[in-house]
């Protein structure tokens, strides 16, 4: 499915993405390697049982990963030229390992490029929603949206 043009895109509707995910210990301790965050808290269940979780926490930036890409099948495949920055990033409610989560966007606000012809910047609100319905992690992503008229040129 290819994703949404600038145009397509209005402010303030939001999307509820349809990809929900179940994030498993491996993830995490595959993601923590991979990345060299070695925190106890995500990796060590006896450091993890003394903290205030009283279990092992799923790396934040993993969330935030499978979060932001939950979103791209359905609004920006193939139509974004890419990533320009992201603000306001919080993480409300931890994640442990087993917890299922799903995403949601919505269209903060939008206006054409400047610098770039053919091509607006949009403000996106992502959010993760675990399954008990709780904001996990939400952060406002500028990207430059590809227009459709640059598309068929």
């Amino acid at each position: 499915m290819a994703g949404l043009f600038y145009e397509e895109l209005e402010v303030g509707r939001t999307y509820e993405h349809s990809v929900r995910r179940t994030i498993t210990e491996f993830d995490n301790v595959l993601y923590c390697g991979l990345t060299m965050s070695l925190s106890p808290f995500y990796l060590d269940h006896e450091a993890a049982a003394r903290s205030k979780w009283k279990k092992p926490l799923v790396n934040p930036f993993l969330v935030l990963s499978n979060v932001i890409g939950m979103h791209v099948i359905e609004m920006t495949a193939g139509t974004t030229h890419g990533n320009l920055g992201m603000t306001e990033l919080e993480f409300p409610t931890p994640v442990h390992p087993g917890d299922t989560i799903h995403s949601r966007t919505t269209i903060k606000s939008k206006r054409p490029s400047k610098s770039q012809a053919g091509a607006g910047i949009v403000i996106f609100l992502h959010e993760g929603v675990n399954q008990r319905g709780d904001v996990v992690m939400r952060c406002d992503r500028a990207a430059l949206m590809i227009m459709r008229d640059a598309q068929a040129a």
